[in-house]
């Protein structure tokens, strides 16, 4: 996205000042949820092997992962006006997507 629409970026990325109260904890949840994940996997797959599995659920994983967050990428450039929350955008001309994922 930083390529295709850094603007988009930015808007996807912060907080509106009418974002409601509610939906500003539920990101800063997941961001701490996703951080912490981010940080276990290496620990557990390197350090500490707190879970045993065998190599192609391994396998099997990282090509869901990787599909899911290609289609996701895939999804969030082509609608600019996706967003986390329920808003009508009308300052940016949101129309209906029938194109893409």
């Amino acid at each position: 996205m930083l390529r295709h629409d850094p603007g988009l970026l930015e808007e996807r990325t912060s907080f509106k000042s009418d974002q409601p109260t509610q939906d500003k904890a539920i990101a800063v949840v997941a961001y701490v949820v996703i951080g912490i994940w981010g940080i276990s996997m290496p620990l557990d797959a390197v350090r500490f092997h707190w879970s045993n599995m065998p190599t192609w659920l391994h396998l099997v994983g990282v090509i869901v992962f990787l599909s899911s967050s290609y289609l996701t990428y895939l999804t969030h450039r082509e609608n600019p006006c996706l967003w986390g929350v329920v808003r009508i955008q009308e300052d940016r001309g949101q129309t209906v997507i029938s194109t893409g994922p």
